[in-house]
């Protein structure tokens, strides 16, 4: 009976197994797969308070460039900075789930403003990350309204590809 019972087990896991490598197999050569793994949402993503930092318009962001005293923040992804990037920005992505690096906010603490932006239409990521370098202590840490897109249009330097629409976190 033991036989019986472990032999069924042992198919029961081989059907679960094979069905599951013949969906993952399927889901990757289609045009439209299902991604495997989602986005946390934008209110799950840092642990720093609401509100912790300031916005800055792309006027007021524009008149601050090329001042020793600021430096620009690219909070998006490798792939969205190596399209194009604010001119003399400095690249630190976002990952929402860990804290910005001890290095990176020890190079930060050195500037009297950083203006951090991405490319979502409500500056969630910038938002986020700007608020957790309020956090952290670094003077003047700010979110550029409308992100790179804005800034772009607005006339802004900026290297590589000028960005045609805002990125969707959803």
């Amino acid at each position: 009976m033991y036989q019986i019972l472990q032999r069924m087990a042992f198919q029961a896991i081989a059907v679960l197994v094979v069905s599951a490598g013949v969906a993952l197999f399927f889901n990757e050569t289609r045009e439209d797969r299902l991604p495997l793994v989602m986005p946390f949402p934008p209110e799950y993503r840092c642990s720093s308070p609401a509100g912790a930092a300031s916005p800055i318009n792309t006027s007021s962001a524009l008149a601050a460039f090329g001042k020793r005293t600021t430096i620009f923040v690219d909070a998006r992804s490798n792939e969205e900075f190596e399209k194009g990037h604010i001119e003399t920005a400095v690249h630190m992505p976002y990952l929402f789930v860990e804290p910005v690096a001890a290095e990176s906010i020890a190079l930060l603490l050195k500037y009297e403003r950083v203006i951090v932006y991405c490319n979502t239409e409500n500056s969630e990521v910038s938002n986020l990350m700007a608020g957790e370098l309020s956090h952290s202590g670094v003077k003047d840490a700010r979110y550029l309204e409308g992100g790179f897109l804005k800034w772009a249009e607005a006339g802004g330097k900026y290297t590589g590809q000028k960005p045609e629409r805002y990125v969707d976190l959803k």
